[in-house]
């Protein structure tokens, strides 16, 4: 009891609770603009755009109940942070090479007249 002056407090909730925010904020963002995506350079259909938008958000909450398993049954609390977040550090930039690599070639999928 002695050492909770020493941890965290009030600093480290406000700390966790604007990266909380900031991260929700960024993943609405992101699946906002994936429709767009999806209908305009994919060519997909208003329809298909939104189902394919759904079936990705439930894999991403879905994928939260796995992650919190790995870290209770196997590895700690905090090298379960230090993996995923490696994982979400790395996505991105992924993202971003595929995103170039399609620019040089052009590998866009045909309009759709």
């Amino acid at each position: 009891m002695g050492n909770e002056a020493k941890r965290g407090g009030n600093k480290a909730a406000i700390f966790v609770y604007g990266c909380e925010g900031l991260e929700n904020m960024a993943f609405v963002s992101v699946a906002l603009s994936l429709v767009t995506y999806f209908s305009g350079y994919m060519n997909f259909s208003l329809t298909k755009s939104v189902t394919t938008l759904t079936n990705f958000m439930g894999t991403t909450f879905l994928l939260t109940l796995l992650g919190g398993f790995i870290s209770e049954t196997y590895l700690s609390r905090f090298k379960t942070c230090l993996l995923f977040a490696f994982f979400e550090l790395t996505t991105p930039l992924s993202v971003q090479i595929r995103g170039i690599v399609y620019s040089i070639f052009l590998l866009r999928t045909p309009t759709v007249p």
